[in-house]
């Protein structure tokens, strides 16, 4: 759970550069990780606004933000399927997950990055979805 300064300092710099930010507070290493959520929060505003307004979501390393689906994408599957039971086995960031679980009784979410599937399940809960978190 992030500390509310935590929150207000994210939501204070959001629309600032990155960089800019770094240079500023160079000398305080809870602040590069908080910079870091702000990046990638930016690198996300348009492939997933939903998440991006989420402020308790932790977003993931570059790699994992830019190989997600986007959340229109993620939607249009979601669209198309529905059933009983959902097995995503290369779970990732969990955009997919989340959104067809929507339509699915029993959905399953594996990835074998046990820190990635960590953050997929703090969001899952944090977007109020019952989702069945493996790593490994």
């Amino acid at each position: 759970m992030k500390k509310v300064e935590d929150l207000d300092f994210i939501r204070n710099h959001l629309s600032e550069k990155p960089e800019d930010l770094a240079l500023k507070y160079a000398r305080d290493p809870e602040k590069r990780i908080l910079i870091h959520q702000i990046a990638l929060r930016q690198q996300i505003r348009k492939k997933l606004p939903e998440w991006y307004d989420n402020l308790d979501l932790i977003m993931p390393d570059r790699i994992n933000a830019e190989q997600a689906s986007s959340e229109f994408t993620a939607k249009l599957k979601a669209s198309l399927l529905g059933g009983d039971q959902l097995v995503d086995g290369t779970g990732g960031f969990g955009v997919d997950t989340y959104y067809l679980s929507k339509n699915f009784k029993h959905p399953f979410y594996y990835e074998v990055n046990r820190e990635l599937a960590e953050i997929a399940k703090h969001n899952f809960s944090q977007l109020k979805a019952s989702i069945n978190v493996r790593a490994g």
